[in-house]
């Protein structure tokens, strides 16, 4: 299912710290709060906690404190009726001082589950049901460069967005797309892990399509990007290379980005 954010939601540029701020519709399942920063230089403990309410004194239904003190630890725990509960720790340090970072905390039927810089770094268990939580609170030594909303539940009295009648999950699906749109365009990036397990990087021009080229097989990622450069289009999974595409289309004439296919789209950044 499509996500719709709240009317005016905006993901938030450089927020200055603290950051104390209600996420848009609340939590559901399938959720992901989306994270990017900086770990100061000098560097003791910062804090990402999901609450109830915005005041100081709210409960808190997720608490994740990484702390440089010592024994290099990450705290979890959750904060009811103004007591806390029994901590959990992982003496383990994802960051490093005066790094950036990456930080997903994805909301999950049973848990939390904590991604650091694409690695999967801990599971914590709901104590407090997701429907409490209001607010996003971010505080302590960290520069904040993004905070942003992926996934979800639509609101009930929303109407998803429409998805273009691709294959989707659930449909089976056993050759190529090929109804893909044949519009003059920018280079295409067209995992076809279904069949061969490579990437057809193509053109379409006056409605045909070039050649495609055959990178190598087996590389799978939940990032796809792609990067200009002077006379070619590197599309990069994850953080490795991909592919080189040479430009068979000026990029100026590029007016459109399109994705379309058998996956779920979390987030498109353009850069």
């Amino acid at each position: 299912m499509a996500y719709i954010p709240a009317p005016g939601y905006q993901p938030a540029y450089n927020p200055t710290l603290p950051y104390n701020k209600p996420i848009p519709g609340g939590l559901s399942i399938g959720m992901s709060v989306y994270i990017q920063g900086v770990a100061s230089e000098h560097m003791k403990r910062f804090a990402v906690n999901f609450t109830v309410g915005q005041g100081p004194e709210a409960d808190i239904a997720f608490h994740f404190n990484p702390r440089f003190d010592g024994w290099d630890k990450v705290v979890f725990n959750t904060k009811q009726d103004g007591k806390w509960g029994s901590e959990e720790k992982k003496r383990s340090m994802p960051f490093r001082k005066g790094a950036a970072f990456e930080l997903v905390v994805m909301v999950l039927a049973e848990h939390y589950k904590v991604v650091v810089n694409g690695n999967p770094f801990y599971e914590y268990g709901h104590r407090l049901p997701l429907q409490m939580v209001t607010h996003l609170q971010v505080d302590g030594d960290l520069e904040l460069q993004s905070i942003n909303f992926i996934g979800g539940q639509p609101p009930a009295s929303q109407t998803p967005m429409a998805i273009p009648a691709y294959p989707g999950p659930g449909h089976s699906c056993h050759a190529p797309p090929s109804n893909l749109p044949t519009m003059e365009g920018p280079p295409t990036f067209n995992p076809v892990s279904q069949w061969q397990g490579s990437g057809i990087p193509g053109s379409g021009t006056q409605s045909k399509y070039g050649a495609s080229t055959l990178p190598q097989a087996g590389l799978y990622s939940p990032t796809r990007t792609q990067e200009d450069q002077s006379d070619s289009r590197t599309a990069v999974v994850g953080d490795a290379e991909y592919h080189h595409f040479r430009y068979r289309i000026p990029p100026e004439r590029v007016r459109a980005v399109e994705v379309g296919g058998d996956l779920q789209l979390d987030a498109l950044k353009i850069f």
